[in-house]
């Protein structure tokens, strides 16, 4: 199984969903021989815009069927402390927090590229991609490498999940 490689941005020819292939630029192997759902697909973090050097803050990977997004954060909350016959003293505490997210890939509904100028100097870009999902309805990959590519390879990646599930796009479609 190969992974998604960020140099891989050719059409394919065959009407067959194909994975990168880190070999030739023949377009790799095809996503019914290849796929295996519990190897991480695509993994990516949040770039700064400045140079395009990676964040470990958010991370972002495809594997087993779902897209996920995780964050890590700091928050500054202020506590009081009393003691006895004392005036009450505040001090800091830096908490950290973790979140995930993810979505199933067969409720991917449509994916959209924001890239500025100077993204698509760096070829970095966000890519937002809305689901019928009740928890998670939009996901946002900030900061992402070659933004165009991994939408297309996403969009080959979904058309297979919604065939293992046997699920068609105008399911998730309400009146």
């Amino acid at each position: 199984m190969k992974h998604y490689d960020d140099t891989y941005c050719e059409d394919q020819p065959n009407d067959e969903a194909r994975l990168p292939d880190d070999n030739d630029g023949s377009g790799g192997e095809s996503v019914q021989s290849a796929y295996d759902r519990s190897e991480i697909l695509w993994e990516d973090q949040k770039r700064s815009w400045a140079l395009g050097f990676p964040n470990p803050t958010h991370k972002y990977w495809v594997q087993n069927g779902r897209i996920y997004r995780s964050k890590f954060k700091l928050y500054k909350t202020r506590k009081t402390r009393a003691k006895r016959g004392v005036k009450s003293e505040e001090y800091s505490v830096f908490s950290p927090h973790f979140a995930r997210d993810s979505i199933l890939l067969y409720r991917v509904q449509d994916t959209d590229v924001y890239q500025s100028w100077l993204g698509k100097l760096l070829h970095v870009g966000s890519v937002t991609v809305y689901a019928n999902d009740k928890t998670t309805k939009d996901l946002v990959l900030q900061n992402i490498k070659r933004p165009e590519d991994f939408c297309d390879w996403l969009d080959e990646i979904v058309e297979y999940e919604r065939f293992l599930h046997n699920v068609r796009a105008s399911e998730f479609v309400s009146g």
